[in-house]
């Protein structure tokens, strides 16, 4: 049987946590099977957000720390809290970044959050990827993503309908028990309360498997459920396609 051939997979995301908690069960699975994951994390100064203010030093080692353990490559861009602005700046920031990594398939946040970060670095995203040469220096040899997908952060994105999905289910109870470690940093503020410990899950149909979750990993559980149900998995995660592929050059299936 021929060896699948690596594709690369480029995230964009907004916060320390968007990539794990809007899409970790694919990013996680793409890179045990060898693909070449990289993640631009916009926001990578923790000074507006009460709830992480001047607490940089504590977060970055567990960045650091999953990176390794994930094989998911993290790309910092340096902003901070609610100061992503959709226009050619942060577009031109994220052609260079994008381009650099050299995309196959290229996933933005979905443009209709309620937050401005993910609302400002979605549409921004979607124009780097599409429209890189406009950004760089002519001479830039460029590789445009052969499919963008866009994905929810937001649980009240109720215009989101995805039409793309992956099958996370052999990986998903190790992407919470990932994803804990972020209501565990949150919840050392007061400004984060009852998070810890929501609900212990055991998966009858999946060798019963148990874990106890926080309240981000609860939530991807919950939406991986139904996820599943409507693509036919046990668990999956979806995804809006805006550029998307005829089936037999669909990307997707080699996650």
């Amino acid at each position: 049987m021929a060896t699948p051939k690596q594709i690369s997979i480029v995230a964009v995301g907004a916060h320390v946590d968007d990539h794990w908690y809007g899409m970790g069960g694919t990013l996680l699975k793409a890179a045990r099977k060898g693909h070449r994951v990289t993640v631009i994390q916009a926001v990578t100064t923790y000074c507006s957000w009460p709830v992480v203010k001047d607490r940089e030093t504590e977060i970055k080692p567990h960045v650091e720390r999953i990176s390794q353990e994930t094989g998911v490559r993290v790309v910092p861009l340096g902003y901070d809290y609610l100061r992503l602005v959709n226009g050619p700046d942060l577009s031109a920031r994220l052609a260079e970044a994008i381009t650099a990594a050299e995309p196959d398939i290229l996933f933005c946040p979905w443009e209709e959050d309620s937050n401005q970060d993910h609302a400002a670095l979605g549409t921004a995203a979607r124009v780097a990827g599409m429209h890189a040469p406009c950004f760089l220096p002519a001479d830039r040899k460029v590789k445009l993503p052969r499919q963008i997908f866009q994905y929810a952060l937001d649980a009240n994105a109720r215009n989101f309908r995805p039409d793309a999905f992956v099958n996370t289910s052999d990986v998903l109870f190790d992407m919470l028990q990932l994803n804990n470690v972020f209501d565990e940093i949150y919840s050392k503020s007061p400004l984060w309360p009852n998070a810890l410990r929501r609900a212990t899950i055991t998966d009858h149909h999946g060798n019963d498997r148990t874990i106890t979750v926080n309240a981000q990993s609860e939530y991807i559980h919950a939406r991986s459920v139904v996820r599943g149900l409507q693509c036919g998995a046990r668990y999956a995660e979806g995804f809006a396609a805006y550029k998307g592929a005829p089936a037999d050059a669909d990307l997707l299936a080699q996650i």
